[in-house]
């Protein structure tokens, strides 16, 4: 089994400081930059670093949190890596613009999931 590590329990307590959360931003294991990309305390300047990170969970936390200014999210919207563009066509709660974005995807699955979100959203 493996362990988690003693920083992603640390990124995760409601006392950490935006300074903790930044120096792992930059620094942390994959897992903890995942859990910093999920929290309510990541910043906008955060979320924006991470949806660069080369780890594809990461950039697919960053696009599922509320939090995420929409200049992100069209970035990611393009992401170079399906994965992250067809976890967000089945992101209902994101804005239509960006589901319009990923309704006019290259791949045929993503921009399916993504008509099918936005009309969930018209009715």
């Amino acid at each position: 089994m493996k362990q988690v590590p003693r920083e992603y329990i640390r990124v995760g307590r409601p006392d950490v400081t935006e300074s903790t959360l930044n120096g792992f931003v930059i620094d942390g294991e994959d897992m903890v930059r995942r859990r910093i990309a999920e929290s309510e305390r990541a910043t906008a300047e955060m979320l924006e670093r991470l949806a660069g990170d080369y780890s594809r969970a990461v950039r697919k936390a960053v696009a599922a949190n509320r939090s995420t200014p929409l200049s992100v999210l069209r970035i990611l919207a393009r992401d170079f890596d399906v994965d992250v563009r067809f976890s967000m066509a089945e992101n209902n709660n994101l804005p239509e613009l960006v589901l319009s974005i990923l309704a006019k995807d290259e791949n045929p699955y993503v921009s399916a999931r993504a008509q099918a979100a936005l009309a969930r959203k018209a009715s």
